[in-house]
């Protein structure tokens, strides 16, 4: 049924926008709505906004980390903190039905950034895991990082997409259209994963992060710390370095936002890899201009 249904998104594709078969898009979106883990309304007037995810089909879920779809409500919601996390986004982006604004790449963000109330109130994504968009379009991400760059500056036939994917009403479909494209792109790409090496210092980097110098990974990997960088920024988008402090952060940040009460500084610090705890209000304050315990306090009810 999967590769059906991701057959005919394809097809779907390669036609006029005005030329999409309502059979095949019932279809799809029926196929689309039954992995969501929420029911969310299709329509573009409500006035409520919403956010939800779901997993990539399976050909995709070992380079794709979620689909999402979200609508701002109509008075803009409140301001949103986008913190770094070494993901990419591919992200289209509209103001109402039939009528897609644009289809960006949203490179790795490094540093923290405020997506304001204001810009095009429909969003259709798909967040890939560290590494793995470099495989779908070929670009070094390091020249992606914190920014957001038009797909059609990357890949001719953008525009078309675009078009394609926006002519539905439905988020849900628009969705599986991109998850379509995607799986279409890994067929013909050389590999869709990173290197071996590059996918073991990635594991190594995401442990107990200064407690494991680079200088040690890439010796074991038999390659110099300067070629083990290099691979880094091209398929990743960082250095080996500020991953590291991303995972161990991304780390620290689900500790203080599950704990029930006040964490213990120290011991948390030290259980995600910081030399102390002023090491951690460092770093945390650095990735989200707040430190711990004003994050923890801001979102306390």
């Amino acid at each position: 049924m999967e590769q059906r249904v991701l057959d005919d998104g394809m097809k779907m594709l390669g036609r006029a926008s005005d030329a999409l078969a309502p059979a095949v898009e019932k279809a799809r979106a029926a196929s689309a709505s039954a992995h969501w883990p929420t029911v969310v309304s299709d329509s573009f007037v409500d006035e409520g906004g919403f956010y939800a995810e779901r997993s990539a089909v399976p050909s995709l879920a070992r380079v794709v980390d979620a689909i999402w779809i979200a609508r701002r409500p109509i008075n803009g919601g409140e301001p949103r903190a986008i913190l770094p996390d070494a993901h990419a986004d591919l992200i289209l982006r509209l103001e109402r039905p039939g009528d897609p604004i644009r289809l960006d790449l949203n490179g790795p963000p490094t540093t923290p950034f405020v997506n304001g109330v204001t810009g095009p109130r429909f969003l259709v994504g798909v967040r890939f895991r560290p590494g793995h968009a470099f495989s779908c379009f070929g670009v070094a991400m390091s020249e992606l990082q914190n920014q957001r760059i038009p797909l059609s500056d990357l890949w001719p036939q953008a525009a078309e997409l675009l078009n394609c994917v926006g002519a539905s009403t439905s988020l849900q479909m628009m969705a599986t259209l991109l998850e379509s494209f995607l799986v279409q792109r890994l067929r013909r790409s050389l590999s869709s994963e990173p290197s071996r090496e590059l996918a073991q210092a990635m594991v190594a980097l995401s442990g107990r992060g200064n407690s494991v110098r680079v200088r040690s990974i890439a010796g074991a990997l038999g390659m110099s710390e300067r070629h083990l960088r290099r691979k880094f920024e091209v398929v990743v988008g960082t250095s080996p370095k500020t991953f590291a402090r991303i995972q161990r952060f991304r780390k620290a940040l689900t500790m203080v936002e599950r704990a029930s009460s006040t964490p213990e500084w120290a011991s948390l610090a030290s259980l995600c890899g910081y030399f102390d705890q002023a090491h951690l209000i460092h770093d945390f304050k650095r990735m989200t201009s707040l430190t711990p315990q004003q994050w923890r306090n801001a979102r306390r009810p």
